[in-house]
């Protein structure tokens, strides 16, 4: 943040230019958060329905008491989401880098794959394959939005090392002395310097909603909330990123839990429960507007940046709903919003559209419907209700469930015992429920095309292998198509805002692995036998990203297919090696073809495997027949031989 800028934020009083300037941000977030949190009713209901959660009612809480289940909810929004979840996660990490690029030219191959490395370090220390991405795919799979929030970050620890003492000075008594004396203190290094990856909550996430959330990224604005500690920000303030932290009110404990404005459990409860903690931490409102900074004033005669006279994104810190405390331009080359976000279903006609949890919700309901009342008809079948004539039957045994029913004194005799006592004839009418489950699930799967073969199960009947590789390849297709849409509108976006990031402030060299690249890096420089010793990482920084490149087209490709496809070529690897004349008549060569199918099959560095020029020469001597069949001079004769002239 500007000097200038920051003394006016910081002010005790803000000026009237910078206050209505708040009340323009602030009413463009409170806009879309009036449509926004429209559907919070359906994402909690899809929520619960997803986890398995009910509210118990009165007959519930009898049925625990007597020991009994009481109802429940069928997972099937669960197992649908939870297919998709790892179906789209088996796409999407089948290779060994989720992000694959590619040079413009042979000059721009080393770029693009150091590119393509460093990228692929930045998402392992964000533990994108194992937290982000399966939290991602599980928001569009339960609410039908999942957003990502891409920026720069540097991470720097404090580190105590020997140092010279920089107040020495030499002593012309003391010539001998010429190093000046070491003495320890403590240092600031970098931990991490690279892109940091967050999942936005749907709930905390505010576009421009009079565009439809296809065209999000045209929108004039974009938001999100997000609490942080005040010790954080006073630290922000030292760095001269925010300032006026202690002219912050602290939160209205109403507004912070309105049904508008949904915040994490714990936090909601804690702050709450416990009021005094409320000036611990402070709510922000990060609003990410279009403006032109040469035209909008904060002060009297005070505007963003006079010579800057172009709309660019800037970045603006609401605290608490009350003031300012950060107006900034953004300082990303890409000049867009940090957020991408993706539908489970794109129409452009509706702001929001579905996701799996919500499409699901009719047959979810019948399905446990069905399910409960076949509960609640079992129960009381089970219940053994019965009809007793009090005067020849001990009505206490009855009460006990006593497995021994005393008759009374004045019982008459002979008599059949079904007049003193007979159970109530019952009709169980809910014996077909579990059939009209199976088809109600069956719909549900055919119009989510997550079906049983996704699921891990095989419908009935025999197949061959072929039969069973075409119909799991048709049943994948539906949620290819689904997957090539988040590729395009969520992954491609960030990845692409994450090497632009790299290439604009990547200044401190990074260590990135460079597995299965050493044909396109120059890993090390040759050693004494001429000869480049292969290492598993290389210093990188934003020098070394220069090129012209691009990701590869996402070609939607199931672990499966791949293994199918290396089939197919080892197939043709092992008619070629039988015949080496097939060499020349079909034009394929088997190494080219072998190093495919080790790449399909995921062999990483499939070049350790290669011959050496002194293995070569020893394999060739070791071929070659040897000219003398006889038996070497100084050995004996062969097993069961007889030595010649005796």
């Amino acid at each position: 943040m500007k000097p200038e800028v920051a003394r006016i934020v910081g002010a005790d009083t803000p000026t009237t230019e910078l206050q209505d300037f708040f009340q323009k941000c602030r009413d463009l977030v409170k806009m879309s958060r009036s449509t926004m949190s429209r559907h919070y009713p359906i994402w909690d209901a899809a929520d619960r329905t997803y986890r398995g959660e009910r509210y118990i009612d009165p007959q519930d809480k009898k049925a625990l008491a007597r020991g009994e289940p009481a109802k429940v909810i069928v997972p099937m929004s669960y197992a649908q989401v939870q297919t998709f979840t790892s179906f789209c996660m088996s796409l999407f990490t089948s290779r060994d880098f989720i992000f694959e690029m590619t040079g413009a030219g042979i000059e721009d191959m080393k770029a693009a794959k150091l590119a393509q490395a460093t990228l692929e370090s930045n998402l392992e220390y964000n533990k994108f394959k194992g937290v982000l991405l399966p939290q991602w795919l599980t928001d569009i799979g339960r609410f039908g939005l999942g957003i990502f929030k891409t920026d720069w970050t540097r991470v720097e620890c404090p580190y105590w090392e020997e140092v010279p003492d920089p107040s020495w000075r030499p002593d012309p008594a003391m010539p001998m002395q010429t190093q000046a004396p070491l003495i320890g203190q403590w240092t600031m290094k970098p931990k991490y310097v690279g892109n940091r990856i967050t999942v936005v909550n749907p709930y905390r996430w505010f576009p421009d909603i009079r565009l439809p959330l296809t065209r999000y990224r045209d929108g004039e604005f974009c938001a999100d909330e997000t609490e942080y500690s005040k010790a954080d920000l006073k630290q922000k303030e030292a760095n001269g990123e925010v300032a006026g932290i202690d002219h912050v009110p602290k939160i209205n404990p109403v507004d912070f839990d309105a049904e508008n404005r949904r915040s994490p459990v714990i936090t909601r409860e804690y702050i709450l429960n416990q009021p005094d903690t409320l000036d611990r931490y402070i709510l922000v409102t990060e609003v990410q507007i279009r403006l032109n900074p040469s035209t909008t004033k904060i002060g009297p005669s005070t505007v963003l940046d006079k010579d800057l006279d172009h709309e660019v994104i800037y970045y603006v810190w609401i605290a608490n709903d009350s003031r300012i405390i950060r107006i900034s331009d953004s300082g990303y080359n890409h000049n867009e919003f940090l957020y991408d976000a993706s539908q489970f279903f794109n129409d452009q006609i509706r702001t929001l559209n579905f996701g799996i949890s919500e499409f699901l919700g009719p047959s979810q309901d019948t399905l446990d419907w069905l399910m409960n009342s076949r509960i609640t008809n079992v129960r009381k079948v089970l219940n053994n209700q019965v009809v007793v004539d009090p005067r020849y039957i001990e009505m206490q045994d009855l009460k006990d469930r006593n497995p021994v029913l005393r008759l009374k004194s004045t019982a008459a005799t002979g008599l059949a015992l079904n007049s003193y006592i007979m159970q109530l004839p019952l009709q169980d009418v809910t014996t077909g429920h579990l059939t009209d489950m199976q088809n109600v699930s069956a719909f549900a799967k055919e119009a989510t095309g997550i079906s049983e073969n996704l699921l891990g199960q095989y419908s009935g009947g025999r197949r061959s292998a072929r039969q069973t590789a075409e119909v799991a390849n048709a049943t994948a297709q539906r949620l290819i198509t689904i997957a090539s849409g988040l590729w395009e509108s969520g992954l491609a976006p960030m990845a692409r805002k994450c090497v632009e990031n790299l290439r604009q402030g990547l200044d401190d060299q990074q260590l990135v692995r460079i597995i299965g690249l050493q044909q396109y890096i120059e890993a090390s420089q040759p050693d004494a036998t001429g000869q480049s010793p292969v290492r598993n990482f290389i210093p990188v920084d934003k020098s070394m990203l220069v090129g012209s490149y691009d990701f590869l087209v996402f070609d939607a490709t199931l672990p499966s297919q791949r293994l199918a496809t290396a089939g197919a070529l080892q197939e043709l690897l092992v008619a070629l090696a039988k015949d080496p004349r097939l060499v020349l008549v079909l034009g394929y060569d088997p190494k080219l073809i072998l190093d495919e199918v080790l790449e399909l099959r995921n062999v990483r560095n499939a070049q350790r495997f290669g011959l050496t020029p002194q293995r070569a020469q020893q394999l060739v001597s070791l071929a070659q027949p040897s000219s003398n069949q006889g038996v070497s001079p100084g050995t004996g004769a062969p097993s069961g031989q007889v030595p010649p002239n005796r």
